[in-house]
């Protein structure tokens, strides 16, 4: 099993403090990222994700065939997706519950009745647009309130799709404990631009273009500051929009909750010291 190319990085300290928490805690081997704690066992939880992969793919290959064998394949439209992604490794974290694109990014299959040909969307989409996708393809209307637009137009004629941004939304927690978490919100482009700001100040500026694995946080560099202002305006009108209430910090710098660096000290962790510890390659084995 290959090692991703970011397990290795120096974590930049101005990434938020859920990513800077979540490598501290698997590095720690606390829950909920305590496998695993090595090299050896990275692999071999790599491995496992592939075989339910494997194991997920022959499913859905037996629920097509299925629908096939009922005749039902020119009335029924076939979805498969998820609701999060999974880091398996990609800057030495594991799970979800960060915005990086291996955890907000998720899989989109969909077969339409009488579909001819596949379509490959290389556009950046969003999961809100999939309710009033398939209510579109059914005729039925879509009520007033959803917030997503309908692909249907543009995946039955295959006309090029419009230029829009993709909105995310995600929540920081202190620890594991959930129940004081602060709002965060991230506005991705089409040109390949990424910005996440938070209530607590500091930010996230990728080119994903040029850094698809977002390892270079542009947000703090002041050649950059035009650029976060007019995506940060995108999303300021985004929220406008959809009435979403939650009050981004347009601080340059991140000011975390006292209850989070009290947090800190109780747990003793130090990021300037555990951040970026070196994983060993092999290690006891805790199975």
């Amino acid at each position: 099993m290959s090692i991703p190319a970011s397990f290795y990085e120096e974590m930049d300290r101005s990434v938020s403090y859920q990513k800077q928490m979540g490598r501290v805690q698997l590095v720690r081997g606390e829950y909920p990222y305590a496998f695993p704690r090595n090299v050896r066992e990275f692999r071999e939880a790599k491995a496992r994700y592939w075989g339910l992969i494997t194991l997920v793919d022959e499913m859905v290959g037996r629920v097509l065939r299925r629908v096939s064998e009922l005749g039902l394949g020119d009335n029924t439209i076939i979805v498969f997706t998820s609701d999060h992604g999974e880091m398996m490794g990609d800057h030495r974290m594991m799970s979800k519950i960060v915005e990086y694109e291996e955890a907000a990014k998720t899989p989109c299959l969909l077969r339409m009745p009488g579909q001819q040909k596949q379509m490959i969307i290389e556009r950046r989409v969003a999961q809100v647009d999939l309710a009033p996708t398939l209510l579109e393809l059914m005729g039925q209307p879509a009520p007033a309130h959803l917030q997503g637009r309908s692909w249907a137009p543009y995946l039955r004629s295959g006309a090029w799709w419009p230029s829009r941004d993709v909105s995310i939304e995600f929540l920081m927690f202190p620890t594991v404990d959930v129940r004081h978490p602060l709002h965060g919100r991230t506005l991705v482009t089409q040109e390949g631009w990424k910005l996440s700001l938070s209530e607590v100040g500091g930010g996230e500026l990728y080119n994903l273009s040029a850094d698809p694995q977002e390892m270079v946080n542009l947000f703090p560099r002041p050649e950059y500051r035009t650029r976060v202002e007019e995506l940060a305006g995108r999303l300021k009108r985004w929220q406008a929009s959809t009435g979403d209430r939650v009050t981004l910090n347009p601080r340059s710098t991140s000011q975390w909750p006292v209850e989070w660096i009290d947090t800190l000290r109780r747990m003793n962790i130090d990021f300037d010291r555990d951040l970026n510890k070196c994983w060993p390659e092999t290690g006891p084995s805790r199975r």
